[in-house]
């Protein structure tokens, strides 16, 4: 008689387990509940190290002088032939000055010229000089032009020599 009632005994211990299990499945699992809030989120972090641009081109003169202003600092975002320094061209802009000077008086010196070529010419057709004077007239006319020439090229080289003073980005 023993034997009946432990096995009652396994078969309900059984049913009760499984009726458990059944109930503990069927059950919603529970959940942590937190309230939601509009807020600003701020990560620090601290590292160490050394931070490289991804493009970065090393700006140096063309000529030596002395540094007047600088226009953008290290680190700046800049486009394709931006100022970005000035230099020193006050040398360069005294030599332009000279030689528009030079011009100046070389342009005197040619209408002179001119009119001893005018006279000479007058003398000449009237035969009152001889043509090599005539001639060394013409010559004189022809060198000072060609020395003005020179000169407006000259005027041009150093503009040019000025866009030296002044750094921009490539």
């Amino acid at each position: 008689m023993l034997r009946p009632l432990l096995v009652l005994l396994v078969v309900a211990a059984l049913v009760l387990a499984g009726l458990r299990l059944r109930a503990f499945l069927s059950r919603p699992p529970q959940v942590e509940v937190a309230a939601v809030l509009q807020e600003d989120v701020t990560r620090v972090l601290a590292v160490t190290g050394r931070v490289r641009p991804q493009l970065s081109n090393n700006i140096a003169p063309v000529v030596r002088a002395r540094l007047l202003e600088v226009m953008r600092e290290e680190g700046d975002a800049v486009t394709a032939g931006q100022v970005l320094a000035r230099l020193d061209a006050r040398t360069v802009e005294a030599e332009v000055a000279q030689v528009e000077a030079d011009i100046e008086r070389e342009a005197d010196e040619l209408a002179q010229r001119r009119r001893e070529l005018e006279r000479a010419q007058t003398l000449a057709d009237s035969a009152l000089i001889p043509a090599s004077e005539l001639e060394d007239a013409t010559l004189q006319v022809d060198l000072g032009e060609r020395r003005i020439n020179r000169l407006r090229k000259q005027i041009a080289e150093l503009e040019t020599r000025l866009e030296d003073y002044v750094l921009r980005s490539p």
